[in-house]
């Protein structure tokens, strides 16, 4: 009797530690997979940039749309492009609506160590300022370094919030990011409010914030969802968000969050998950 007790205990010790041990190892994995919110950030980044790009090319202050006696041309292009190598034109050459954009980074413009190459083109319905104005933006063969971008992204002006301020939705649909042969595609629905700079003649002094939700499919066939809790915050100024924070949901994993700092311009944010929090690099 003693000896089958004494046996009965050795396995109950024995389940016991392979039960703690095999839920360390799912507590382990469920930290240390981060597939979901890289990508996403990566997603994230580019598409806030896309639209900065815009953003600094449309304000009517510098005047890019400007008509003439002669007709319409390109004019006042932003410094952050006219010291670059890409190509801005403008289409059709007249004083009517739509317009066509097209920003032409031919087949590499580096700034800033930032490898572009492709074609943004972006259809206004109407000057980028004023309410009511839609702009479609679309990617041909362009990337990113080594990030090659693709989808539709559905710019639409809503006039000035209560605070005074202009904002815009933003829709992004069919996007697909394909890079070192991983793909991950994503949706998102996000209104972006120009926070500060709106009536000043530069755009490196503008600063918009970015708040909405998000859903795709990362690079393993996983699905997942990002909340914007605090408001992502975009300076023209800076190659990376700043500041604000998302939790991102990937199928049973535990919710990740997402944090980009307090405002610092820098390539860092942290993920926290079951109270462990990793620092990452953010990737261009």
């Amino acid at each position: 009797m003693k000896r089958y007790f004494y046996s009965l205990l050795v396995m109950l010790s024995i389940i016991s530690i392979t039960i703690s041990s095999c839920k360390k190892d799912s507590q382990d994995n469920d930290t240390k997979d981060l597939t979901s919110v890289e990508e996403s950030a990566v997603a994230g980044e580019t598409f806030s940039e896309s639209f900065t790009d815009v953003s600094t090319l449309s304000v009517e202050n510098d005047g890019l749309f400007m008509g003439t006696e002669s007709g319409f041309q390109v004019m006042g292009i932003p410094e952050a492009f006219s010291n670059s190598c890409a190509v801005v034109t403008i289409l059709p050459k007249d004083n009517t609506w739509p317009k066509t954009l097209t920003v032409n980074f031919g087949e590499g413009c580096t700034v800033e160590n930032i490898t572009r190459k492709g074609k943004i083109i972006a259809v206004f319905s109407d000057r980028f300022k004023n309410p009511g104005a839609k702009i479609t933006v679309t990617f041909e063969n362009f990337y990113v370094n080594d990030h090659k971008i693709e989808g539709t992204k559905i710019i639409t002006n809503k006039g000035k919030n209560e605070a005074g301020n202009l904002y815009f939705t933003v829709e992004v649909s069919k996007s697909k990011i394909t890079t070192t042969g991983k793909v991950f595609s994503f949706s998102s629905l996000n209104t972006i409010e120009w926070k500060e700079g709106f009536a000043s003649r530069t755009h490196m002094d503008d600063v918009f914030s970015i708040t909405g939700s998000a859903s795709g499919t990362n690079s393993k066939g996983k699905e997942f969802t990002i909340t914007i809790v605090k408001p992502f915050i975009k300076k023209v100024a800076c190659r990376f968000i700043i500041s604000g924070s998302a939790d991102i949901k990937s199928g049973t994993l535990p919710i990740r969050t997402l944090d980009y700092g307090n405002g610092d311009c820098d390539n860092k944010a942290t993920v926290t998950v079951l109270g462990v929090v990793k620092e990452i690099t953010l990737r261009k």
